[in-house]
């Protein structure tokens, strides 16, 4: 009998590409901004068929305050990405846009400078960096695109997540020869040995 693992390494191989996949699945996206009235914050994703709800997300905006919106959108550098601050006739503050990749990726800043702004008549920055947009008269939609988007692809992703598999399949390889090999050599001669792993 071979004291090979095959079906062993496997299963823990599939288990620790989906394990790596769930950890990796998400990137944190927050957008620190003011503006008058409150709404909805909305992201739209363009991973190649045109900006779709379904890859993106939205989160709550109060009125009349300073605030982080944080949403979670699918880890991979999509080709476009789409920001819609808020519906809103009055002034918008916006201040920074962030993201954070879960480990191993990273975290960085969008350039609010490479925006291109839609139904917007002011869009200037101030002293402080933060950026003032002022929406089309009796225009409500307001929203920017960025062509390019810095964060890691999806193939690099990919690769993450199939090395971890690999690793944690190698180890199973390993350590299921190491116990089978060992049981096979207590076994000889014996009935009732434990079971090998197959």
């Amino acid at each position: 009998m071979k004291p090979y693992p095959v079906f062993f390494t496997l299963l823990i191989t599939l288990l620790g590409y989906n394990l790596a996949f769930q950890f990796t699945r998400y990137t944190e996206w927050t957008v620190d901004l003011e503006v008058q009235t409150g709404g909805i914050l909305k992201w739209y994703v363009d991973s190649g068929n045109g900006f779709s709800e379904e890859e993106g997300n939205y989160g709550s905006v109060p009125e009349k305050e300073k605030t982080q919106v944080q949403v979670l959108l699918s880890t991979g550098a999509p080709r476009k990405i789409r920001l819609d601050p808020v519906n809103t006739e009055s002034e918008i503050i916006l201040g920074k846009v962030r993201w954070d990749e879960p480990w191993p990726g990273g975290s960085g800043q969008m350039d609010l400078e490479k925006i291109d702004w839609e139904n917007v008549s002011v869009a200037e920055k101030d002293g402080s960096g933060k950026w003032r947009l002022e929406p089309l008269p009796e225009s409500t939609d307001v929203y920017g695109v960025w062509r390019e988007v810095p964060t890691h692809s999806l193939l690099w992703w990919r690769l993450v997540r199939l090395s971890v598999a690999l690793v944690l399949g190698i180890c199973a390889f390993v350590g299921g020869t190491i116990w089978n090999r060992k049981i096979l050599r207590e076994a000889k001669g014996e009935e009732g040995a434990p079971p090998l792993v197959v």
